[in-house]
């Protein structure tokens, strides 16, 4: 089972402080394990951190494994979950990104030409509407950053090593659909892992 928790401040952006990350972190561990008869009522483990910074919970090697996956942007802090391994989780707040200065298909399509494969800056080309321009854009980025994250590489790394054109058949993109049309938000998962 994998569950995406999503934390929303109203007015202004998300504290990144890592007292406050933590505080999502086992609210969501409660939700979850609360679903997990195996699970139930066992304490939050540590949070400890890669060489590249992705969080993990350091759990017992005879423990049941729950991967740990987080990420911030704008008013938003998501905190993905799984009994599965590997796992990672991006999210773009495009409201908060682009609250003072509009998005800039021009800038945008520059970026994607640096660090995009082909394939992919011709999906984000192919929507002559800003806002569609927009939307391809952070969809193929969280793609690339999510799936950065499940193998543990980081951003670029991912831009690199990912594409969204020829994924590796092992992962499965989910684009979740959130109530905030502006904010994207990708899961990268094994193929077989059920959500809800």
């Amino acid at each position: 089972m994998t569950r995406l928790y999503l934390f929303e401040e109203e007015h202004g952006p998300v504290s990144t402080a890592p007292a406050d990350t933590h505080a999502c972190i086992r609210t969501a561990w409660e939700r979850f394990t609360s679903r997990i008869p195996a699970l139930a009522g066992v304490p939050l483990p540590p949070v400890e951190r890669t060489k590249n910074g992705k969080p993990f919970f350091l759990q017992p090697e005879d423990a049941q494994q729950v991967a740990l996956s987080v990420s911030h942007s704008g008013r938003y802090l998501a905190v993905a979950l799984s009994e599965a391994l590997r796992i990672g989780v991006d999210i773009e707040d495009r409201a908060w990104r682009f609250r003072k200065t509009p998005y800039d298909p021009a800038r945008y399509a520059r970026i994607a030409r640096r660090f995009f494969y082909p394939a992919e800056c011709a999906l984000i080309a192919a929507n002559e509407d800003p806002l569609r321009h927009e939307e391809a854009f952070f969809y193929v980025w969280t793609s690339k950053e999510a799936a950065g994250k499940r193998n543990g590489e980081g951003i670029p790394a991912a831009l690199s090593s990912f594409s969204i054109d020829s994924p590796d058949p092992a992962v499965r993109i989910v684009s979740v659909r959130t109530k905030d049309p502006r904010l994207t938000v990708t899961l990268a998962l094994p193929r077989e892992t059920s959500t809800y």
